[in-house]
């Protein structure tokens, strides 16, 4: 887990929600350091729960800009590569 603040407003959702979005978020840095620290179907499946949780296009482009200039790493740009 990196230290930095996520870019999510904690209080708009629940531990388990907030949880599953951590474990994305940190999955998706650390594929995007090494393909084979997670499994393609594991970030798959955590990004359907993801869009499922923000549930607005608009919001996840806006966690995605955030967390790129966080971490260097885009959400959009690996789940495209993962798609291919």
């Amino acid at each position: 887990m990196s230290d930095f603040s996520y870019p999510l407003d904690f209080n708009d959702f629940d531990l388990e929600e907030i949880t599953e979005l951590i474990a994305f978020l940190d999955n998706v840095e650390a594929y995007a350091k090494d393909h084979s620290a997670v499994k393609e179907t594991t970030l798959t499946e955590q990004y359907a729960r993801f869009s499922a949780i923000i549930n607005n296009k608009a919001e996840e482009k806006r966690i995605d800009k955030d967390f790129k200039d966080l971490t260097g790493v885009s959400l959009y740009r690996v789940m495209t590569n993962i798609k291919k």
